[in-house]
């Protein structure tokens, strides 16, 4: 029930876009390729926001529309996704519907949404968004809304794997300390379980 803020870099891939599809998890979302400068923007954040209120099984984001535009020239796959989309005034600011990680429909400039004073329009918005199937009323499963996302997931076993590097290798299983120490009693190729060593006891030969 939230009309949401994402960075450019992150927006698209939140959205189901530009990845390798789960229909079983990809969310509905309503997407609004912001432009800072445009009142008509403005008033369609206010509108959304109402929204994303009654259709809670949708997910609603927001994100600067030239910075994401950037963003997407960076990944070709994202490119296909959102064809026709540049950041100049021909197509800023845009409203997408997603669905199931598709683009089901964009709205450029937000035409066809204002009504005779040039002002945004709620029904318009919302009619514009009903004839997609964007918006779903239902709060999604338990499960959806609890699930680890693929670039968090991605991100967790990236760091996971960096702690893995810096343990220290004393030859003990489930031991994670990160620096050097040896296990006193316990003897292995690594260490020899002694609190002094044989060398100390014995002498160096002399």
């Amino acid at each position: 029930g939230v009309h949401r803020q994402m960075h450019p870099d992150r927006v698209l891939k939140a959205a189901g876009l530009g990845r390798k599809k789960n229909l079983t998890t990809e969310d509905n979302v309503v997407l609004h390729l912001f432009d800072s400068e445009s009142a008509r923007s403005a008033s369609l954040d206010l509108i959304l926001e109402d929204l994303a209120q009654k259709y809670k099984g949708t997910k609603f984001f927001r994100s600067h529309g030239r910075s994401t535009v950037t963003s997407i020239n960076k990944n070709p796959k994202l490119v296909s996704a959102l064809p026709g989309i540049t950041s100049d005034n021909n197509t800023m600011p845009c409203l997408i519907s997603i669905v199931k990680g598709d683009v089901i429909a964009t709205c450029t400039r937000l035409e066809g949404l204002i009504d005779k004073d040039r002002a945004m329009f709620k029904n318009a918005v919302h009619n514009w968004l009903d004839r997609t199937h964007v918006l779903i009323e239902e709060v999604p499963p338990f499960y959806n809304i609890c699930q680890i996302q693929p670039e968090e997931e991605e991100l967790f076993l990236e760091s996971e794997k960096k702690e893995e590097e810096c343990y220290y290798d004393c030859g003990i299983e489930g031991c994670n300390k990160t620096f050097s120490h040896e296990h006193v009693g316990i003897t292995n190729q690594q260490q020899s379980g002694l609190v002094v060593s044989e060398e100390t006891i014995l002498g160096s030969g002399d």
